[in-house]
């Protein structure tokens, strides 16, 4: 699926930002941009909370102690099969991390987001009750676990079964290990690339109407566009409650 199927569409929601006036300390009239997904007022405000939301995150890290998960799904680029991606992924991801939570997860952050041709992934970032046992794949660190990496498969597939009538490919799930702390909050930035400061769309929107998006412009324009134009809006990020509240 091309971006410009719905571009029209992203533009539209994205140019509903109304410019709000307010009075400056000196008395002179002034005026801010609404915050609205995708804009810059929008994009400050979640950067300011993802920073902190990351810091707690980290604390307390212990060396072997976090799971970095991808999960995939198994529908075609089409503008249907990208919609039902996102619908059913939405569906199952709560479930799923309830689950894991009563096997051991402490802490965790959950992303959802677009691959070039519109299709959802989730990566979730996971503290662990206890270090885990890991091997070395090239440069990365896979998780070592059999019988935990099939619980991993199992869980996910049950729920995602409930939501879903297509089987799930093999490759469905990829569990690594996270060394330490430098490479967790490097994998945290990684999955929240899209989110925070990095949620603002208007460089992407310009360059893809003009023709010349980058596949990461896509990723960006499809997550703001699966987000929005829902009849149940997509929750593209979510935390564990023990990671506090701003404000």
């Amino acid at each position: 699926m091309k971006i410009h199927r719905v571009l029209e569409q992203i533009e539209s929601y994205y140019n509903r930002a109304r410019m709000i006036p307010y009075e400056d300390e000196d008395g002179t009239i002034k005026e801010f941009l609404e915050a609205r997904r995708g804009n810059s007022t929008y994009a400050n405000r979640k950067g300011e909370e993802l920073t902190i939301y990351r810091q707690r995150f980290l604390q307390g890290i212990i060396d072997d102690s976090v799971l970095f998960i991808t999960i995939g799904t198994p529908y075609i680029s089409s503008y249907y099969g990208c919609r039902d991606s996102w619908e059913t992924m939405s569906k199952a991801i709560g479930p799923y991390i309830r689950k894991l939570r009563r096997m051991g997860a402490t802490r965790y952050i959950a992303v959802l987001e677009a691959t070039s041709e519109g299709l959802c992934h989730c990566h979730l970032l996971l503290t662990w009750k206890r270090p885990l046992k890991k091997r070395r794949v090239k440069d990365k660190y896979l998780l070592a676990e059999k019988d935990l990496l099939k619980v991993l498969w199992q869980k996910w597939e049950k729920e995602w079964m409930k939501v879903s009538d297509l089987p799930l490919n093999n490759n469905a799930i990829a569990v690594r290990v996270c060394s330490g702390r430098i490479e967790a909050d490097t994998e945290f930035k990684y999955i929240t690339k899209y989110l925070g400061y990095g949620s603002n769309i208007s460089n992407a929107l310009y360059r893809a109407k003009m023709g010349n998006e980058t596949p990461a412009d896509s990723e960006k324009l499809f997550s703001n566009y699966w987000a929005f134009s829902l009849k149940k809006k997509i929750r593209l990020f979510r935390r564990s409650r023990n990671l506090g509240k701003n404000g």
